[in-house]
């Protein structure tokens, strides 16, 4: 639960510097996301069910 927690504070603390840095380029990261999060969870069960 701590490793969650830390994680995504890190996550957001990253997202917020980045804003600062360059805002376009941060919300297009931000949209596509959760999309490659989603292929790679698609991919990581295909993978561990082949093993």
């Amino acid at each position: 639960m701590l490793q969650v927690l830390t994680d995504t504070v890190t996550f957001i603390a990253v997202a917020v510097y980045m804003l600062f840095i360059n805002w376009k380029l941060t919300i297009v990261l931000l949209i596509t996301s959760p999309f490659m999060l989603y292929i790679t969870r698609v991919f990581g069960k295909r993978i561990q069910d082949v093993i």
